[in-house]
């Protein structure tokens, strides 16, 4: 499938299939297409739609610049200042600038998807998974929301989350993440979690070292709080480790119990942060592990 056209002048245009393609998730954002016959049909609106966009803005002709830096630029500073969702903010901007640019191809504003989107409070969303699908998550490898593994159920509501280097998805990774503001008397992050492997017990203290790690960090900085266990570590407690009541591709898989761990993210308040939870191959791309997330507070 093509994904770029050399134009007139040999101006380079970029496909729909081209954002089809590289494109990863979008969950509720909003989607601003301020360009000439952005949404002239509804090819490039419904793939951002389709990689969980909430809604689309843009343009129906070839539109007046002044026209688009106004509309858009209204629409924003309404859904931001005044907690608006995109209709009314869109109402608001219209009735101030025209519903077109009142040129001779006479472009007009449009709306493609939730009109009552509204933008976030930029706090954390979903961090209980219960909303049943990753939503604000932001997805590599496998990383999921499911309502059990094996007899392993939520500890609290009806789903969990659950990243992996396998189970089909992928051989190396999976990871989910979400970046948020977080309130300046905020403390601690507590969260709960149960690893389950092929590794235990017969590649324990080897090189086969399948890892978890939960890290919030200031955004572009290194500046972390961070939780980081892998399969050797807690082969140190063969014990606490038992038979679990699922199989893997390569067969017999063990896992903990359920563990709550608790971090000081007091170094953190009052900045803008990345939640991120991920579990990462170490040694093979055979034996797989997999990692349950739930209850995640940050307090």
């Amino acid at each position: 499938m093509k994904r770029l056209a050399i134009g007139a002048g040999g101006s380079l245009i970029i496909l729909p299939s081209f954002f089809e393609h590289y494109l990863t998730t979008m969950p509720k954002s909003l989607v601003v297409l301020s360009a000439c016959r952005s949404v002239y049909n509804n090819s490039l609106a419904n793939v951002f739609l389709s990689k969980g966009a909430g809604a689309v803005i843009g343009y129906d002709d070839y539109v007046l610049s002044s026209y688009a830096k106004n509309t858009t630029n209204a629409i924003i500073k309404d859904m931001l200042d005044n907690d608006s969702t995109l209709k009314q903010a869109f109402d608001t901007a219209v009735n101030k600038h025209g519903k077109s640019d009142n040129s001779a191809d006479e472009a007009f504003l449009r709306i493609r998807g939730a009109e009552d989107l509204k933008l976030s409070s930029g706090s954390f969303d979903n961090l209980s998974f219960e909303q049943g699908q990753l939503n604000a998550w932001a997805k590599k490898g496998d990383g999921r929301i499911i309502t059990n593994l094996g007899g392993t159920t939520p500890l609290d509501g009806k789903f969990v989350g659950v990243v992996s280097t396998g189970l089909g998805y992928t051989n190396e990774l999976g990871s989910i993440e979400q970046s948020a503001c977080i309130d300046k008397n905020v403390t601690t992050l507590s969260f709960d979690w149960k690893f389950y492997s092929e590794e235990f017990l017969e590649y324990c203290n080897t090189d086969f070292d399948d890892s978890f790690t939960l890290s919030l960090c200031e955004s572009g900085t290194d500046n972390c709080s961070l939780f980081e266990t892998s399969v050797n570590k807690l082969c140190e407690n063969k014990d606490a480790l038992v038979e679990s009541d699922v199989t893997f591709d390569q067969g017999e898989v063990y896992n903990t119990q359920w563990i709550k761990e608790q971090l000081d993210i007091s170094a953190l308040a009052n900045k803008r942060v990345n939640l991120k939870i991920e579990a990462v191959d170490k040694g093979d791309e055979i034996y797989d592990s997999a990692i349950l997330i739930d209850n995640i507070v940050v307090e």
